[in-house]
């Protein structure tokens, strides 16, 4: 994103949109540390999701998704 809007040269039609996108991308992403809960697990040597809302992964899945179709 930086990046893109340094070629641009800070073109406010750049600009807006990337970083509207970049903290929608945020917002979600804290909202998902507080609401998945995760634990290690010593038989798997993974972190284990013990519980996460449907509706928050599918926001996620959803909102990544568009970012790669538009951006």
């Amino acid at each position: 994103m930086l990046r893109t809007i340094a070629i641009w040269n800070r073109a406010p039609l750049v600009t807006i949109p990337l970083v509207t996108a970049s903290l929608g991308q945020w917002g979600i992403l804290a909202q998902g540390i507080l609401s998945i809960r995760a634990s290690w697990n010593d038989v798997a040597t993974a972190c284990l999701i013990e519980s996460a809302s449907r509706v928050h992964m599918e926001l996620i899945y959803l909102y990544s998704e568009l970012q790669h179709a538009f951006f």
